[in-house]
């Protein structure tokens, strides 16, 4: 507000309906403003319906990603260890917060290693939410997936990992538009991503990837069926 930009906008790069919080300064303000800039489409038109004076000055802008720099940097050794049993490995790139989702990644873990099926989850992220954490690593430990539920911590070149992965999985309640998705997507990784208004955007469901619903019972059954039949051009399928 108080720069001498001839032209100010507002990147929101969150779906201001369902963001857990608001600057106030946006909407108090926003006249102020010469318009808003939404990563996605679904993202802009649903502030819109909440807040129709935003409309007629808003625009899509996604975000865009270095795919040179990615796919070098994709190539270097990984920083972590990797399983090497020959087990399926899903990625999730994601700090751990409230909204990814990573005790319901434990839960559908634990369903599925109840029906048999065996495979590790990567997680790197910050770790930065220390109760958070502590939950996580409690449920991880009650339901006995220590040696397959990894915590890696925040890294500064995931895409070693996610190049290894078979498959990336974002599930956030919400996503205007994520970066995840469009890494693991430049890599040729598939994704399997809750049908945010990002992912539905990004993610052609059945080719690039797996659209499932956010609940642990839909994204168990999404993981069946990739880990079943995997997604035609996906590595999943290659090794079928």
């Amino acid at each position: 507000l108080y720069t001498a930009a001839r032209r100010k906008y507002v990147w929101v790069h969150a779906d201001m309906d369902k963001a857990a919080f608001l600057h106030p300064d946006i909407l108090r303000y926003e006249g102020l403003f010469d318009g808003f800039l939404f990563a996605s489409r679904r993202s802009l038109e649903a502030a819109a319906e909440k807040y129709p004076q935003l409309r007629a000055r808003s625009y899509v802008v996604p975000n865009r990603i270095d795919s040179e720099k990615i796919f070098a940097m994709s190539e270097e050794a990984p920083g972590i260890f990797l399983p090497e049993d020959g087990l399926p490995r899903l990625l999730t790139a994601a700090n751990v917060r409230e909204e990814k989702n990573h005790l319901r990644q434990v839960e559908v873990m634990r369903r599925l290693f109840d029906e048999g099926l065996r495979f590790h989850w990567i997680n790197v992220g910050s770790l930065a939410n220390a109760p958070l954490v502590s939950r996580l690593r409690e449920a991880v430990r009650s339901a006995g997936l220590e040696e397959y539920f990894h915590l890696c911590g925040a890294m500064e070149n995931p895409y070693a990992v996610m190049r290894r992965a078979d498959a990336v999985c974002v599930l956030s309640d919400h996503e205007s538009w994520s970066m995840v998705i469009t890494e693991a997507l430049a890599l040729g990784v598939p994704v399997i991503a809750t049908r945010t208004s990002g992912a539905l955007e990004q993610v052609q469901d059945g080719a690039t990837g797996l659209l499932c619903g956010f609940s642990a019972g839909e994204i168990a059954e999404t993981l069946r069926r990739f880990f079943a039949t995997g997604i035609p051009g996906g590595k999943a399928a290659e090794q079928s």
